[in-house]
C-alpha cells in the first residue's frame, strides 16, 4: 500500500512520492529533527513478507552505509516502523542522467566530467569490495555538484578471491544460489546474464552502456523483446559512437568499446583504469599534428580577440561576414563572448521570446528591465554600448526585418515596428498573448496573436492579414520562424501542456497552407543556413542537418549549448542565429525566477508576503480580506491557487495546465478563472475550496479572458478577443441560461474591465486615441464614458470605498479621487510610487487593492535571480565540422 502525504516513519513525515523501483518504493520525507528533506526507500508489500528480499533489503542499508564519497548518495538511517522497513537516504535534487538523455546526447566537456565522476564514485565502492550490478542512467542523478551515483539495492558485498581462485567458477551464495538475475538487461554484462558472479568488471561494461548513451541518446543494446535484448547483449556490437555523433574523438569510442568487450578479460580491469584513460582523452589536443599545432595558433588568436570583450566581438563579426579569406587559411573556430546588461538592467524573461540577432549577426535586440520601466536595446557588435529604441517603452519580442532596418516588436497588447534609424513605432496588429513573430521576404510577417490561435500573416507595409492554420482543440501553433526562401515557415506544435516530450517542430508552406512535423520531442525551432535546424529539447539547444526542400532531418541531432533559458510552459526559448554563423542566447541561471507577492502602502514601501521559487501571477484579495486567488507558473503550469494570508498556506483551486486569471464571488465561496481546456478561452466557476466541478459559463469559437466579477454575484465582465477585429468587452449572467451580451464593441481595443464597489460603474481600458487610457463608464447602460487617466494607462482598480480609482503607467502607481454625486467626476491623477513590479500584457490586472489601501503586487526577480547577460558563439557550426575543439 502507498504511503499518504502525512504518514509518519519514526521522525520522518513523508511529504510525496517519487517513484519506484524493482523492491522499494521512494518517497520525499522530512526529517522532523533536523529539519531538513530526505528521500525515504520501503519495501514494497509485495515484496516485503519474503525472506530473502527482507535480507536483501537489510544488505543495502549495511553496503551503502560503508560508501562515503562526494559522488555516491549517503545513507542516513535505517529504521523499522510496524511492518515497514525503510532506509533514509540523501534527497538529491535534479534530473536523473536517464531524463537529461531524453533530450539528447551530453556536449563533450559535460561528458568528460559527469563520466569521470561517476567513474570515480564507482571506483570507491570496488575498494571497498562492492559491487552495484544495477548501474544505468536511472541510478545516476545529475545535480548541481556533479552526478550522484545511487540505488545500491542491487549491490553484494564482493570480497576478492582466494589466490589462484578463478573468478569464472567461484561459488555462488546466498541471494544468487538460485540463480536469479539482478540488474537491468541493457547494461547487464554478458556473464551477468549468464547467471555468473557479478565482480567490478560487470559494472565496468554497464559504465561503458552508460557511456554510450551519453555520447549519443541511444542505448547500445536494443530490441523489441527481452529475448531480443539478451541476444544482442550476448552477440552484437552496438553502432560506432562517431556513426551517431561526429564530434566524437577515435581515442574515447576506443574506451566505450573496451568497456563493452564480451569477454572480462578484454575490459578495463579495474574502473580507476578507465577513470584514468577518461582523464587523458580529455586533457589531449584536438586534433593532433601539425593541423593541431596551426589549430591552436588560431584558438590563440580568437581567445585574444574573446579577451578584447566588445572590441574584439566586433573585429570577429567583421571578421566573420568578410569574403575575401586567403585560401589556404585553416576554417575559423568557434569565438564565444558574454555582453553583460548594465548593473540596473536584467533581460525581461518573461517573455520567450526576449531576444534577437539580425540577419548579418552584427546587431543583437533584447528586452531591458531598467529602474521601474522596460524597453528594447539593440547592441551593435563592435561598439561598447547598447541604445534603447525609441518608442518601444514595454516593448518585448523583438524581430529584425530581413535587411535589418526594422524591428518589430510587442508592446501592450500590439505588434508594432520601428524603424531603427529613428522614428515613431507604427501599428500592425492586434495581439492577445503574443506566441512568437518571424519577418520574412517581402515584408511579410508570420505571428500568433493567441496561444491556442494558429498562425496568421501580415503585410508588414499595410497591416493586411490572413489566417494560415487552425489548431486542433489543446493545442497551439507557436513560434514560428520564416526560412530565407520566404516559401515556408516552421513552427512549434504545442500539445498544451508543459512538455517538450509532447511538442513537435512543424513545416508550413505559405504557398499551400499544407503542413507536416520533421521533428518530435523538440520546440523552438531556427534556420541556420546552409542547411541546419537549430532546436530545444529542454534547456540544450541541438542542431540537426535539415533539407528544406525534402522537409527531411537528415541526420543524427547534435549538441550545441546547455543550459539555454527556455519555458517550459510554452516552449519558447531566450536564442536566436543570423544566417552567417552567429548564435546569441540567454543563458539558464536555475531554478525559474521567483516573483512574489508583496504588500504595497500608498508610499511604495513593501513587506513581502511570500518567498521561495514560486511565480505568482494577477494576484486578487478575497472579499473578508483573509486569502489571496491568483495563478501560478511556477508550480502546477497556469493554475489557480489560493494563498491563506495568516497561515502561510497555498492550496491548488484548479487542476487543468491552462488556468488562470482569477475573480472573487462576492461572499468569497467560489472563484471564477478562465480555461485554455477546450481550445478557445472560456469561463468557468469553482468552489474556492476546490471540491466540486467545474462550472462552464461561457462557449463559442472566440477567446474569452476573464475581468471581473460584479458586487451582487449575477455578471462576470471579460474580454472576447478577435484575431482580426481586436478585443471587446462582454457581460455574462452568472446563472440561469448564462445570456451574455456585448457592452462595449468597438473597433478599438478594450481590456481590464472593473467593477465598482457598488456596481454601478466599469472601469476599463482603450487605446481610442492612439495610446491605452483609463475610462468609466455607467453599468449597464454604459454611456456616457468619462476620462480618467492621462499621458498613458492601464489596469484600473477602485479603491474598497470607491472614491478612489487607481491604475499604472508604466512602473508608477497612480491615483484619482472620484465622486458620484450629482454626476461621475475624476480629479486629477497624482503619483504613489514608482517601482519595478510585475506587468504582463494580460487583459486582466495584475495586481490588487486591500481593505486598508496597501496594494498586494508581484515582484519582479531580484537582481542575483535575474539574467544579467547574453551569450554570442561565432561560427557555431564549427563544432559541427571539428573546427572548434570543445
Amino acid at each position: 500500500m502507498a504511503l499518504e502525504v502525512g504518514t509518519r516513519l519514526g521522525p520522518y513525515e513523508i511529504r510525496g512520492r517519487l517513484g519506484a523501483g524493482g523492491m522499494g518504493d521512494v518517497y520525499r520525507a522530512r526529517d522532523t529533527r533536523l529539519e531538513r528533506s530526505v528521500a525515504i526507500k520501503v519495501l514494497k508489500d509485495d515484496v516485503a513478507p519474503s525472506p530473502d528480499q527482507r535480507a536483501r533489503f537489510e544488505r543495502e542499508a549495511r553496503t551503502v552505509a560503508a560508501l562515503e564519497h562526494p559522488h555516491i548518495c549517503s545513507l542516513y538511517d535505517v529504521g523499522r516502523e510496524g511492518d515497514v522497513d525503510f532506509l533514509v537516504m540523501q534527497y538529491l535534487e535534479g534530473d536523473t542522467l536517464a531524463e537529461r538523455l531524453s533530450k539528447g546526447p551530453l556536449p563533450l566537456d559535460t561528458f568528460y566530467d559527469y563520466a569521470i565522476e561517476i567513474a570515480d564514485a564507482v571506483g570507491a565502492a570496488h575498494k571497498r569490495g562492492i559491487v552495484h550490478r544495477d548501474l544505468k542512467p536511472g541510478n545516476i542523478v545529475l545535480t548541481k555538484s556533479g552526478a550522484m551515483v545511487l540505488d545500491f539495492g542491487l549491490a553484494k558485498l564482493w570480497d576478492a578471491p582466494e589466490s589462484g581462485e578463478d573468478l569464472e567458477t567461484r561459488s555462488r551464495s546466498g541471494l544468487t544460489s538460485s540463480g536469479v538475475i539482478l540488474g537491468t538487461l541493457p547494461y547487464m554484462a554478458p556473464e551477468q546474464l549468464q547467471g555468473k558472479e557479478p565482480d567490478p568488471r560487470t559494472d565496468i561494461f554497464a559504465f561503458g552502456a552508460v557511456l554510450y548513451e551519453m555520447l549519443t541518446a541511444t542505448k547500445a543494446f536494443e530490441g523489441r523483446y527481452a529475448t531480443e535484448l539478451v541476444t544482442a547483449v550476448l552477440a552484437s556490437s552496438p553502432t560506432p559512437v562517431p556513426s551517431l555523433n561526429p564530434l566524437v574523438p577515435e581515442a574515447l569510442e576506443r574506451i566505450v568499446r573496451r568497456c563493452l568487450a564480451k569477454d572480462p578479460e578484454e575490459r578495463w580491469q579495474t574502473m580507476v583504469d578507465a577513470r584514468e584513460e577518461l582523464r587523458w582523452v580529455r586533457e589531449q589536443p584536438w586534433p593532433s599534428g601539425s593541423a593541431a599545432s596551426s589549430r591552436r595558433r588560431a584558438l590563440h588568436f580568437w581567445a585574444l580577440l574573446g579577451a578584447g570583450a566588445v572590441v574584439g566581438a566586433g573585429l570577429v563579426a567583421s571578421l566573420l561576414l568578410r569574403t575575401d579569406k586567403p585560401v589556404d587559411s585553416v576554417p575559423a573556430p568557434t569565438a564565444r563572448f558574454a555582453i553583460p546588461l548594465g548593473d540596473d538592467e536584467s533581460l525581461y524573461d518573461f517573455s520567450s521570446a526576449a531576444v534577437a540577432i539580425s540577419p548579418d549577426g552584427t546587431r543583437i535586440a533584447y528586452a531591458v528591465n531598467r529602474g521601474a520601466g522596460r524597453s528594447i536595446h539593440v547592441r551593435a557588435l563592435d561598439e561598447m554600448e547598447s541604445r534603447p529604441i525609441p518608442g518601444t517603452e514595454r516593448g518585448s519580442d523583438p524581430i529584425f526585418s530581413p535587411d535589418g532596418e526594422w524591428l518589430a516588436f510587442e508592446s501592450a497588447g500590439k505588434l508594432k515596428k520601428v524603424p531603427l534609424s529613428g522614428g515613431a513605432p507604427q501599428f500592425l496588429a492586434n495581439l492577445a498573448f503574443s506566441a512568437g513573430a518571424s519577418w520574412g521576404p517581402d515584408d511579410i510577417i508570420v505571428h500568433t496573436p493567441n496561444f491556442t490561435g494558429g498562425l496568421y500573416a501580415l503585410s508588414a507595409r499595410s497591416g493586411e492579414g490572413r489566417r494560415l492554420t487552425s489548431p486542433e482543440k489543446n493545442q497551439g501553433h507557436l513560434w514560428p520562424a520564416v526560412l530565407p526562401d520566404g516559401k515556408s515557415v516552421l513552427f512549434t506544435l504545442w500539445a498544451g501542456q508543459p512538455s517538450y516530450d509532447q511538442a513537435s517542430i512543424a513545416l508550413l508552406s505559405l504557398e499551400t497552407g499544407q503542413w507536416s512535423v520533421v521533428l518530435e520531442g523538440a520546440s523552438y525551432a531556427r534556420y541556420a543556413p546552409p542547411g541546419h535546424l537549430l532546436f530545444l529539447r529542454g534547456g540544450t539547444l541541438f542542431a540537426a542537418p535539415f533539407d528544406p526542400e525534402a522537409w527531411k532531418i537528415t541526420g543524427a541531432p547534435v549538441a550545441v549549448v546547455e543550459n539555454v533559458r527556455s519555458d517550459p510552459l510554452d516552449g519558447g526559448g531566450l536564442f536566436d542565429v543570423s544566417q552567417t554563423g552567429a548564435l546569441v542566447y540567454a543563458p539558464e541561471i536555475g531554478a525559474s525566477p521567483a516573483r512574489r507577492l508583496a504588500w504595497v502602502d500608498r508610499s511604495g514601501d513593501r513587506s513581502i508576503i511570500t518567498s521561495g521559487p514560486t511565480s505568482f501571477s494577477s494576484p486578487r484579495i478575497s472579499p473578508e480580506g483573509s486569502r489571496i486567488a491568483m495563478f501560478l507558473t511556477g508550480q502546477a503550469a497556469l493554475s489557480v491557487w489560493i494563498y491563506g494570508i495568516s497561515q502561510g498556506t497555498l492550496a491548488r483551486v484548479t487542476f487543468g495546465a491552462d488556468e488562470h486569471n482569477v475573480a472573487w464571488s462576492p461572499d468569497g465561496r467560489y472563484v471564477a478563472f478562465e480555461s485554455g481546456r477546450e481550445g478557445a478561452h472560456q469561463l468557468y466557476i469553482r468552489s474556492a475550496d476546490g471540491s466540486g466541478e467545474d462550472d462552464p459559463v461561457t462557449r463559442g469559437e472566440h477567446h474569452h479572458y476573464l475581468c471581473d466579477w460584479s458586487p451582487d454575484g449575477r455578471s462576470l465582465v471579460y474580454v472576447e478577443f478577435h484575431p482580426e477585429s481586436g478585443a471587446d468587452l462582454w457581460v455574462v449572467e452568472t446563472e440561469g441560461n448564462r445570456e451574455a451580451r456585448a457592452f462595449l464593441a468597438t473597433k478599438f481595443w478594450e481590456k481590464q474591465a472593473t467593477f465598482s464597489p457598488n456596481g454601478r460603474w466599469i472601469a476599463y481600458v482603450s487605446d481610442e486615441t492612439g495610446d491605452f487610457e483609463v475610462y468609466v463608464r455607467p453599468f449597464p447602460s454604459g454611456e456616457p464614458r468619462v476620462p480618467i487617466s492621462s499621458g498613458g494607462g492601464e489596469e484600473p482598480a477602485w479603491s474598497r470605498s470607491g472614491e478612489e480609482l487607481f491604475y499604472r503607467n508604466g512602473g508608477r502607481m497612480m491615483a484619482v479621487s472620484v465622486t458620484e454625486a450629482p454626476e461621475f467626476r475624476a480629479g486629477r491623477p497624482e503619483e504613489l510610487f514608482e517601482g519595478l513590479y510585475h506587468y504582463a500584457p494580460f487583459p486582466t490586472r495584475t495586481y490588487d487593492v486591500g481593505e486598508d489601501g496597501r496594494f498586494v503586487m508581484v515582484t519582479e526577480p531580484e537582481p542575483a535571480e535575474s539574467v544579467r547577460q547574453l551569450n554570442v558563439v561565432l561560427n557555431w557550426s564549427a563544432r559541427l565540422t571539428g573546427a572548434d575543439p570543445k
